[in-house]
């Protein structure tokens, strides 16, 4: 409890910001178009899903299978898979966020400036 009183404010900026940043990603994820690079990841992740041995199918192109591999992972919940593409790609941008903050934070030594 005395954690909760001693970071009130710091809780509540990152209360703020987190819900800020999801309302601007969510609100209009599969209004644009999809592109080409992100329809070869998502088939990658289609394929990978349903034949077990395709895991590592974007390593043929030369590409690093973790997002094949999350999108695989979220594909299993949500039918569309642009959608479920999209929203690797916004948690994986809320994490970047929250990596940030901390790197700001061991860097600069201050709350205020980070």
């Amino acid at each position: 409890m005395d954690f909760l009183r001693k970071n009130r404010n710091d809780i509540f900026l990152f209360l703020i910001i987190t819900v800020l940043y999801f309302c601007i990603r969510l609100v209009a994820l599969t209004i644009m178009p999809i592109f080409t690079d992100e329809a070869i990841y998502l088939r990658w992740a289609q394929i990978a899903l349903h034949d077990s041995s395709w895991r590592f199918i974007s390593l043929t192109d030369g590409k690093q299978p973790l997002f094949v591999w999350f999108a695989m992972i979220f594909m299993k919940f949500i039918q569309d898979p642009l959608f479920a593409g999209r929203l690797v790609s916004v948690f994986t941008g809320f994490f970047t966020l929250i990596g940030l903050w901390f790197l700001s934070l061991e860097l600069f030594k201050s709350k205020k400036i980070s």
